[in-house]
């Protein structure tokens, strides 16, 4: 091969990986407010879920003259729904949401007794407890299957699984427990703790709680897969005293570092059956953190994603990510914090 012939080779190489990178990243996306909340409140209300048809589910704060006082909220398209005061207390939220429109979350009376709710259309259930006097709801799948923390008579906090009306105890390891996600297929993931090794994830499945990784901790998970993906939060050496905390993927054992947005510290929040995974990073010289998507090994700014609907936004936090690659999440437009939902804009076929 001649060096022109060499050349010519390797800058077609050069194009083809540059196509394929550029074709491998995420979105864009067309970003959609979620609407105004009801009421005068100065607040912003919070996104913490989203179910495959892009209905988003959270909490907002009432009024300024009652600023404890939060309900839980469904938003779609723009549009705003209050889903009241649950069980007649002060504060509530909505913590998941499933393809049924289904609403799990937690309320309380100004930090009190917390219970956990699910949320049918017109009516709410009290979820009940362990035996202790609260209980806390996480999330929801389509089969119905709820999954959170319960107080104990001997006032620790246990996981639980509620199903068909019953509240189950799923505790195994350590002293307190919590289950914050569960997946379709019924894979259950979040924390557990004793004073000798402190915080570590744990995933249940098949009726046994195991701890996922003994070799590192303090770990928080976050979201799971039907794959038996699990992201969180988890220690990276540093090269000093501390090491600092990046958002991880624990995947066939392995503790996955998924790195930062340039500053030191990040956490993954969420992830779907495409190993999609989306949170939140520090960036190099600010304070405020961005709201990323981590897709084909990379991680990337979703602000820089947005590529209609997005004038005068900075994506802050991205808190979960549908089937369809939906994405609901926290951010501020033009200096306003709001709630947003990202829906990818589909890419024309070429002619």
């Amino acid at each position: 091969m001649s060096r022109t012939d060499s050349l010519h080779h390797w800058s077609m190489v050069i194009a083809l990986v540059a196509a394929t990178g550029a074709l491998a990243a995420p979105g864009p996306y067309a970003l959609t407010a979620l609407g105004e909340p009801p009421g005068d409140s100065d607040r912003a209300a919070q996104a913490y879920a989203i179910n495959s048809q892009g209905v988003v589910a959270g909490e907002f704060h009432l009024s300024v003259a009652r600023p404890t006082a939060t309900s839980p909220f469904v938003a779609w398209a723009g549009e705003f729904r209050s889903l009241g005061t649950p069980l007649g207390l002060v504060h509530a939220g909505a913590r998941g949401i499933n393809d049924l429109g289904h609403v799990v979350g937690e309320t309380n009376y100004y930090g009190l007794d917390s219970r956990a709710f699910l949320w049918r259309p017109k009516r709410y259930v009290d979820l009940g407890t362990l035996g202790g006097t609260w209980a806390r709801a996480k999330a929801i799948n389509n089969a119905g299957t709820v999954v959170g923390w319960s107080g104990m008579p001997d006032w620790s906090g246990h996981a639980f699984v509620y199903q068909d009306g019953v509240m189950h105890d799923i505790h195994q390891i350590g002293v307190d427990s919590i289950a914050k996600a569960i997946s379709p297929n019924g894979t259950v993931v979040g924390d557990w703790s004793n004073p000798a090794v402190g915080n570590r994830i744990f995933i249940y499945r098949d009726g046994v709680m195991q701890d996922l990784d003994p070799l590192h901790g303090p770990t928080y998970a976050n979201g799971v897969n039907d794959a038996g993906q699990v992201v969180g939060l988890g220690p990276i050496p540093s090269g000093g005293e501390y090491p600092d905390y990046h958002a991880v993927l624990w995947q066939d054992g392995v503790m996955i570092d998924l790195g930062t947005l340039g500053g030191t510290d990040s956490e993954a929040f969420g992830i779907n059956d495409r190993g999609q995974i989306v949170g939140q990073s520090s960036v190099v010289d600010h304070q405020m953190s961005r709201a990323f998507i981590h897709d084909e090994g990379r991680m990337w700014s979703l602000t820089e994603r947005v590529s209609k609907g997005g004038e005068g936004w900075t994506l802050q936090t991205a808190r979960a990510i549908n089937s369809r690659g939906q994405i609901t999440g926290m951010g501020t437009q033009n200096g306003v914090r709001r709630p947003f939902l990202l829906t990818p804009i589909t890419r024309s076929a070429s002619p």
